[in-house]
């Protein structure tokens, strides 16, 4: 399996997304195994578990935010950009359907960053035919008439950011403003009073320590921020190389900076994704690279966070 870009997580099950294709993974925690889903219907989209009502109740889908609908290598015209948002019906059905519990995101944008917290859905940066952006959109779940709404912007453009509710903050973590250029800023907004901002309103986000390293893997678990792997480089001259790392860091609130924890990958790994098991206190670590343009794995390992 290529290296991952996108997860989500519910129950014992995690989803992956590989790299700018539609393919995605299913890993059973319970059963310990890989199965393959249809393939979605865009590339570069997002996926986020979504409650959707289901004869009488409610039931967590599978969903699919934005994209880009043609599969050509270069993004041209806006028309390839999509805002709509698919749905992995009943899996014994095997399809994918344009969801009907959640309207068209109000622009079309790709690598977006998505949250599901306390009924709100998140939808934050991204990439559009004119480049990144910071805006930031906010549904409210539980609101009979489903409307996005256009709420405190990011403090800088970006896409393909990792995105983590923890102890009520929304945390938005690296990322990249070109498709070669990372960044390890980070910013930090407290979701109810991002939810009931305005689009003009200043302050909601504030930046916090820049991670460590680029192309971590970032996951929220057992109330702490996690950026697990990464690579940096590790001098200054032009033939320096940068290299992946095994090292695993938390974010200290009350002193604003990454601590490293001693816990270590069983090897160097960037571009990896990380997918946390609450219930079973376990996070799970898929794919990545030894080094940027390095060699690619399809190892997985579990790790206990102390």
């Amino acid at each position: 399996m290529s290296s991952p870009i996108d997860a989500a997580v519910h129950g014992d099950k995690a989803y992956f997304r590989v790299y700018r294709s539609r393919r995605i993974y299913l890993y059973n925690l319970t059963h310990g195994g890989w199965s393959k889903l249809v393939k979605c219907l865009v590339k570069d989209s997002s996926l986020v578990m979504l409650p959707v009502a289901y004869k009488g109740g409610v039931r967590f889908l599978l969903h699919t935010v934005g994209g880009i609908k043609r599969t050509k290598d270069q993004q041209g015209p806006d028309d390839e950009y999509t805002d709509d948002i698919y749905q992995f019906s009943d899996p014994a059905c095997r399809q994918w359907t344009r969801s009907i519990s959640y309207p068209k995101l109000k622009t079309k944008r790709s690598q977006v960053t998505v949250v599901f917290s306390d009924g709100c859905l998140i939808i934050a940066g991204g990439s559009s035919a004119h480049g990144p952006v910071n805006t930031v959109h906010v549904l409210i779940v539980t609101c009979q008439d489903k409307v996005w709404r256009e709420v405190a912007c990011l403090p800088y453009k970006v896409f393909r950011a990792s995105g983590s509710v923890c102890n009520g903050m929304l945390y938005i973590l690296g990322g990249y403003v070109s498709p070669f250029d990372p960044i390890r800023s980070a910013c930090v907004a407290t979701v109810s009073k991002l939810v009931e901002s305005n689009s003009n309103d200043q302050g909601i986000f504030s930046t916090i320590k820049d991670l460590e390293l680029s192309d971590s893997a970032c996951v929220s678990f057992r109330n702490s921020i996690l950026a697990i792997g990464g690579w940096k480089k590790l001098g200054s001259a032009l033939t320096d190389q940068p290299k992946g790392t095994k090292l695993v860091h938390v974010y200290d609130t009350s002193r604003n900076i990454w601590k490293e924890l001693k816990g270590q990958l069983s090897e160097p790994r960037c571009f990896a994704f990380a997918a946390a098991f609450e219930d079973k206190q376990k996070i799970m670590i898929v794919g990545g690279y030894d080094r940027p343009n390095g060699t690619c794995t399809n190892s997985v390992e579990f790790s206990i966070i102390n």
